[in-house]
């Protein structure tokens, strides 16, 4: 509908398999303001580059997975995030490679998976992020009455790691899903307030 688009007003299309520092590099581009652009890529590169510093030793061999969870359904929708995994990756956070393995295999171009309560061994990680729609803030799992009783009425999953340690988090899907160029470092603002002091105390 580009042609369309375009007779209304002046169009730009996003590619958004690309990075969203190239995204946000485009869209300062047409504004004119891409000095503001790169300041801001700038600084949240040396954010990563600092906390790698800090937690490097931490963080090595700790696993993550991120997934959306719905009340009810006895299974889990494993998600990749591009920037998001990216981000947590160059601090340290490894995810498995299997999760890679098993979304190539289902060949998603939406980067994700279904996992049903007996393939629960492919997100036995460290830590477990749920991504909700309903809280505004990352929330700690074990404190949420409802989602604590659902953890702890499945054998299976109880038998978890990151359920056995109390590291599975309710994250918003607003920007930890959805995000980009601001969502992103609101979920690494997550990362730093709440879960890494957890890491830090193993």
């Amino acid at each position: 509908v580009y042609p369309q688009l375009s007779q209304i007003a002046p169009t730009v299309a996003l590619d958004t398999n690309q990075r969203w520092q190239e995204n946000l590099r485009l869209v300062a581009e047409v504004v004119g303001k891409p000095e503001q652009a790169e300041t801001w890529i700038m600084a949240f590169e040396h954010r990563l580059a600092t906390l790698a510093d800090a937690y490097r030793e931490k963080l090595t061999g700790i696993t993550y997975t991120t997934a959306y969870y719905q009340p009810g359904r006895r299974q889990f929708d494993m998600i990749l995030g591009r920037d998001l995994d990216q981000a947590f990756q160059e601090i340290g956070l490894a995810r498995p490679p299997e999760q890679t393995k098993m979304i190539a295999l289902q060949g998603n171009s939406l980067r994700r998976a279904n996992i049903s309560l007996e393939r629960l061994d492919l997100i036995d990680t460290d830590l477990l992020f749920f991504y909700h729609y309903n809280y505004s803030t990352i929330q700690k799992a074990h404190e949420l009455p409802e989602l604590n009783r659902f953890l702890g009425a499945e054998p299976l999953l109880r038998g978890l790691q990151a359920v056995e340690n109390r590291r599975v988090f309710i994250v918003p899907a607003y920007y930890w899903f959805l995000g980009r160029a601001v969502g992103i470092p609101m979920a690494i603002d997550d990362l730093e307030t709440v879960v890494l002091p957890l890491i830090s105390r193993l």
